[in-house]
């Protein structure tokens, strides 16, 4: 695997991910489930479905998922410590500050570590990978991710999203990171500081 091969997902892209992984409850979120039969079944639904996979991280914690077999040629979408600030998670914010909730985030990130079948990205990732979007439009259903109200609500995206399309054969995907954050904003997150390790092995035929 040459690191060449990866590439920066678009905005675009990103939006539909958090658009798919949003409309999820925590019953079935992907996100939530340390479940890879999981993570396929909810790509069912997912807008890019004919070319993409979208990998998810996790909410808090670590995850190992097996996703058994995929199809040659699909794309996987890959976040490490991505953000989203939504209006629905946050009442009476308005972009500027969706903005700032999502770059106070990212931007007290202690570190981060991508493996790809056990060889570490190395190099400016940010630079790379960071992915910024406009904002958009995601909806929640009842009992949502994030704690947020159901509805429609207004959103910007921040963080890294990696795109690989993974060769025939055996892979192993492996993110890990922490974000050592401010008092103000340790009540936004279960845990603090937030840490996020996860993995995915997967055969592509």
């Amino acid at each position: 695997m040459a690191h060449d091969i990866l590439s920066r997902a678009t905005q675009e892209v990103v939006q539909d991910y958090f658009r798919w992984l949003c409309k999820f409850p925590k019953s079935t979120n992907p996100a939530i489930h340390n479940d890879g039969d999981r993570t396929i079944a909810a790509n069912k639904s997912n807008p890019r479905g004919d070319e993409y996979i979208f990998l998810t991280s996790v909410v808090s914690g670590s995850s190992h998922r097996e996703l058994g077999t995929i199809q040659h040629g699909k794309k996987l979408l890959i976040p490490s410590l991505s953000f989203i600030g939504c209006e629905a998670e946050r009442p009476g914010s308005d972009v500027t500050e969706l903005y700032k909730f999502a770059d106070v985030d990212h931007d007290n990130i202690e570190y981060r570590r991508i493996e790809i079948n056990g060889r570490p990205l190395v190099g400016d990732l940010e630079n790379r990978f960071r992915v910024r979007t406009e904002p958009f439009e995601v909806e929640f259903p009842e009992k949502a991710i994030f704690g947020a109200r159901k509805g429609v609500s207004k959103a910007v995206a921040d963080g890294i999203y990696i795109v690989w399309e993974p060769s025939i054969g055996k892979h192993k995907i492996l993110v890990e990171g922490k974000i050592d954050l401010p008092d103000e904003e340790e009540d936004s997150l279960d845990t603090s500081p937030f840490t996020e390790f996860y993995t995915y092995t997967f055969e592509v035929l």
